[in-house]
């Protein structure tokens, strides 16, 4: 398996997999496009024999606002991204159903966290994950918590708590 910095040449494999994972909760084509286009470090791809079999994103926030200011935009890759920010947000990590289970998911997760590390204004790492299995995948909070993410809050989703926002501080190591 290879991981690599997404690019648009891999759109159409980014959509399909993101479609095949998220269906009616799927970024459009457009959205996906503008991701590489503005955020291309933070946006990686895991191809097994030339196959899409993960794919991972992240945006930068801002410092200033509280936890609660963002509780409604979690979800809005382009309404929360700021080129400024000093908050790496790690955000929508997706595997392929046929490849989970295989390690790719911690590898996109190292791949997105290199970039806090090489980035010293990156004060601290985010990550909305899922607190309960559910038809999307496994629950992705209990994994995090034991590679050194902290508990900060649960965040409503459709109607539900089915999300918690972890945290993890310097130097962004997992075990």
């Amino acid at each position: 398996m290879e991981i690599k910095q997404a690019n648009l040449g891999m759109l159409d494999d980014i959509t399909a997999l993101e479609q095949l994972v998220w269906r009616e909760d799927s970024a459009t084509p457009e959205s996906l496009r503008k991701r590489i286009e503005i955020f291309p470090e933070s946006f990686c791809a895991v191809y097994s024999n030339n196959k899409l079999v993960g794919m991972a994103m992240s945006a930068l926030l801002p410092k200033n606002h509280k936890v609660g200011e963002y509780e409604d935009l979690f979800f809005s890759w382009e309404r929360v991204h700021n080129p400024k920010g000093k908050i790496l947000y790690l955000y929508c990590s997706t595997t392929h159903p046929d490849f989970r289970f295989q390690g790719i998911w911690k590898k996109m997760l190292d791949f997105r966290l290199n970039y806090a590390r090489n980035h010293s204004e990156i004060e601290k790492v985010w990550v909305a994950a899922r607190n309960k299995e559910n038809e999307i995948g496994s629950n992705t909070a209990e994994p995090l918590k034991r590679f050194g993410f902290l508990f900060v809050k649960d965040i409503l989703f459709k109607g539900q708590y089915t999300q918690s926002l972890l945290e993890l501080l310097r130097p962004y190591k997992i075990s």
